[in-house]
């Protein structure tokens, strides 16, 4: 499988808009994009929250994420955030936003450009949610812009610059989409988007916005990997023959045994319902609120497993699939309970049940 990545990587990043690769998606440009998936994830796995500060040096970044073992890998990293404004603008009394991210982002790309002219290269910008929107502008810079040709040497040899975006946002009007299409053969973009996730759609259609690139829909909620979710995303039915095993670990609410009164759910807010008539049905588990539970289809993981799930064998094991499932509940609680991953393991206590082999999957102990 890596042989032959590497023998087709310009054809998996596009260079024919890659025709004949996305129905059926082909395996090789399933694990491509789930690669970049990974990557774009861990700018957010690796942010600081309180501090929006990364928690790891550029050197020790990948391995931070737990996508590189042991291995120290330069690298540069931007988080990028909605979109002209921030693209182009500056923070004076910011220690990283004293240059705009456009400045930083080219600057970094022509010094790149530069030192590796003599070799075959690509360059491939990949984001997720609204970031996705000004990775889209980001690779149209750099061609537009010739960013994408060395200033020394041969300075006619362009290279081939890749957007691979992730639940992105609508950029630009019909104006921009045209504009896209005279970049040529040096820019190609490929977005992704999950069926039931309305980011993609955004802004709405009455707004002139127009879609240009390849696309590539994926659809976790068909997943038999998954719980079922409800219409609002709020509850899920567990089976009871795992219950007591992850009593205790994760986000559930407190649990009683047998069966409780039928709720008639009607929706108050996120994670709330009213109460009702008393008809029994076996047990139900509620699972709190919070966005990222209620709509987890707009989720990094779910996506790159939406993408693992897509066009492959129904009988598939989940050991076989190119996104290890265990990572679907970084930040969820969506996994099923037969598989035994612990919810919201990212952090705090659950990490420690966790631990990473050296396949790159993860386990619990």
């Amino acid at each position: 499988m890596v042989s032959s990545m590497a023998s087709r990587w310009r054809e998996l990043s596009g260079e024919n808009n890659w025709d004949r690769l996305l129905q059926p998606l082909d395996p090789d440009l399933r694990c491509c994009i789930i690669h970049y998936a990974q990557r774009a994830g861990a700018v957010a796995d690796l942010l600081n929250s309180k501090t929006h500060e990364p928690d790891a040096s550029k050197e020790e970044f990948f391995t931070k994420a737990c996508l590189v073992k042991e291995t120290h890998i330069r690298t540069s990293c931007y988080r990028t955030p909605w979109f002209h404004s921030l693209y182009t603008g500056t923070r004076p009394d910011s220690t990283h936003s004293k240059t705009s991210a456009r400045e930083q982002v080219l600057e970094a790309v022509k010094e790149l450009v530069n030192r590796y002219k003599d070799e075959e290269t690509s360059i491939t910008v990949t984001v997720f949610s609204l970031g996705a929107a000004l990775a889209t502008l980001t690779a149209m810079d750099i061609v537009a812009n010739g960013y994408n040709k060395p200033t020394t040497g041969n300075k006619n040899k362009p290279i081939m610059v890749i957007a691979f975006t992730y639940g992105g946002p609508r950029v630009g009007n019909r104006g921009f989409a045209r504009l896209f299409d005279t970049l040529g053969d040096q820019l190609h973009l490929l977005r992704m988007k999950n069926e039931r996730d309305f980011v993609p759609t955004l802004p709405p259609g009455m707004f002139s916005y127009a879609e240009f690139g390849n696309k590539l829909i994926v659809n976790s909620h068909e997943s038999k990997f998954l719980k079922w979710k409800g219409p609002f995303g709020l509850y899920a039915a567990f089976p009871d023959e795992y219950e007591d095993e992850l009593n205790g670990i994760g986000s559930l609410d407190e649990d009683e045994d047998g069966y409780e009164p039928k709720r008639k759910r009607t929706r108050r807010g996120i994670g709330s319902f009213d109460e009702g008539e008393d008809e029994y049905e076996p047990k139900r588990k509620r699972l709190r609120g919070g966005i990222s539970e209620y709509y987890s289809c707009h989720n990094m993981d779910l996506y790159a497993h939406g993408v693992a799930i897509k066009d492959v064998e129904k009988n598939t094991p989940a050991e076989k699939l190119d996104h290890d499932i265990g990572l679907v509940n970084k930040y969820l609680d969506r996994v099923k309970n037969e598989y035994k991953i612990p919810p919201n393991w990212w952090f705090d206590e659950n990490r420690k049940k966790m631990v990473q082999l050296e396949n790159g999957r993860w386990m619990v102990v």
